[in-house]
């Protein structure tokens, strides 16, 4: 009969004994009458002629365990005064109640509460309302724990028996253990070696196998130099020496290796010496980490580094030739423009023509100003693109693109400018105002055709930012920019976008009958001051 099964049948004998000798004790404290009542039923049936005690207060619960020490303690663990957790650690200090089983009954399913009442000594929970099966069955395990417990420390086996069952209980852990550390080794995601003082391969773990594509069989008893071509052979063996001779740890060295199929892999390995009791190195411990995607990786940042920086240096250079290409053409316009504009070679006929050309010097500069500020922008890559928080008087802005307008489409263009004096002046950026009104004016002109008449009008909205609204018509005596329903047009980017520079909206409408609207409203932030 083996030690195992002899440990079991005297294990048998022994409780059949303890029964017929000690009445089992259990205690019962909760502060509801009724779960005592139901417990203390159920107990009874387990109890084997032993006596069932319940307590509704867990003070007198511990007074009573002091004078006789149960064999089993069934607690409720939300209990006013005391929880279960602090009456467990309570009992616990008791000398004859440290081992006794513990349950809780507990309606919380959060681990914390667990985790609080077992840290404090509680054996097994029970979850409430109890299942009764289940609580008998509990009980019963644990009665038969207590059991063997009275057994182990009254009928002390002969000295032989343990001796034997201690052994094999040993050798049989010893060799379950060995297999999961075995199964562990195999599991890590990293070559492990084990290597004696000769150098010789001890053990090699499931990862190590599979990336130099040998067996156990292979490798074990073998010198690294027998298993490797000449250059690899000749680093391990240098570096094992090292670690034998110096007994110091090599951390991490990168080297590179061929896999099974001739692929190329970065290892990062760290070697240490393996010492016996006495402190003598009786080996070798080889951990290697496959870094090769990580390797990878960094080859692939670098390469886009360069690509990157390749092309920042042709983007500076593309920057730069724009620059020259598009500001040289402007300063020339503006040179020019302004001779004529200021009659430098004489008189300028028709007087129209001088007019003209202040218009294009002005345009000419506000293109200018505008190529360099993108340039700039693109440039540097610090802000994107935004308006400047400047003081812009809206009447001004309106007539001035009024007047632009006019100048260019001549006797044409009819525009009326409706401004209410109490609109104070927003803060923003001028040259993207007038550029608004100028496009929404232009804009509707095309889809109006050249006879109609604008009407522009700036007023304070409602919620006390700037409304400004264009109001294009081919019927001159229908001038109301009020007018109601109306399909929507689609936006002119230019536009939106200045729009959306300044938090504001934009509306754009065809009321039909050769009519068209525009409406921007900027927001109450951008009102510099408040009307009187």
């Amino acid at each position: 009969m083996s030690p195992a099964r002899i440990s079991a049948v005297m294990t048998n004998v022994v409780r059949s004994r303890l029964m017929t000798q000690h009445k089992m004790h259990i205690m019962i404290v909760d502060d509801q009458p009724s779960n005592l009542r139901i417990m203390k039923q159920l107990a009874l049936g387990l109890s084997d002629g032993g006596d069932v005690e319940t307590f509704a207060d867990p003070t007198l619960a511990l007074a009573a365990a002091k004078e006789n020490p149960p064999d089993l303690v069934v607690s409720d663990y939300n209990m006013p005064g005391m929880d279960g957790a602090a009456f467990v650690a309570a009992l616990r200090e008791i000398p004859d109640c440290s081992e006794i089983p513990i349950v809780i009954v507990t309606i919380y399913e959060d681990k914390d509460f667990r985790y609080k009442a077992l840290q404090a000594g509680a054996t097994d929970f029970l979850l409430s309302p109890i299942d009764h099966q289940e609580f008998r069955i509990r009980l019963r395990n644990l009665l038969q724990l207590r059991e063997h417990q009275r057994a182990v420390r009254n009928h002390a086996r002969s000295l032989e028996r343990k001796i034997v069952e201690d052994n094999y209980t040993f050798s049989v852990n010893m060799q379950e253990m060995e297999g999961r550390l075995r199964q562990l080794i195999d599991a890590v995601p990293a070559l492990i070696s084990v290597s004696n003082t000769q150098r010789q391969y001890l053990y090699v773990n499931q990862t190590w196998c599979d990336t130099y594509g040998l067996t156990r069989a292979q490798a074990i008893g073998r010198l690294p130099e027998e298993l490797f071509s000449a250059e690899h052979g000749y680093a391990l063996t240098q570096a094992d020496q090292s670690v034998l001779t110096t007994g110091v740890t090599i951390n991490q060295v990168e080297e590179e290796i061929r896999g099974i199929a001739g692929d190329r892999k970065v290892l990062f390995t760290t070697k240490l010496p393996m010492r016996d009791a006495g402190e003598k190195i009786s080996g070798i411990i080889t951990v290697s980490l496959d870094m090769t995607s990580r390797k990878l990786a960094e080859e692939q940042l670098l390469s886009a580094m360069w690509r990157a920086e390749a092309s920042e240096r042709a983007k500076r250079a593309f920057l730069s030739q724009m620059s020259h290409e598009l500001r040289t053409p402007l300063n020339a316009i503006l040179g020019f423009s302004q001779v004529i504009s200021e009659e430098v070679f004489g008189p300028v006929t028709p007087v129209r023509y001088q007019s003209y050309a202040s218009d294009i010097r002005d345009s000419a500069s506000h293109l200018l100003e505008m190529v360099t500020h993108i340039l700039s922008q693109a440039d540097e890559e610090q802000v994107p693109l935004e308006a400047r928080g400047e003081p812009v008087q809206l009447h001004s802005a309106a007539l001035g693109a009024a007047q632009v307008v006019r100048e260019r489409r001549g006797a044409a263009a009819r525009i009326l400018c409706h401004i209410e004096p109490n609109v104070p002046p927003i803060r923003g950026d001028r040259r993207m105002i007038e550029r608004i009104f100028i496009d929404l004016l232009d804009h509707l002109a095309v889809l109006a055709g050249l006879d109609c008449e604008f009407v522009v009008s700036v007023r304070l909205a409602e919620d006390r930012g700037a409304e400004l609204e264009i109001f294009a018509n081919q019927q001159s005596a229908d001038r109301s920019p009020n007018q109601g329903g109306g399909t929507d047009l689609p936006e002119v980017p230019l536009v939106r976008a200045l729009v959306d520079l300044h938090g504001g909206s934009l509306t754009m409408q065809n009321r039909g009958g050769g009519a068209f609207y525009a409406r921007v409203v900027l927001p109450a932030w951008r009102t510099l001051a408040s009307p009187d």
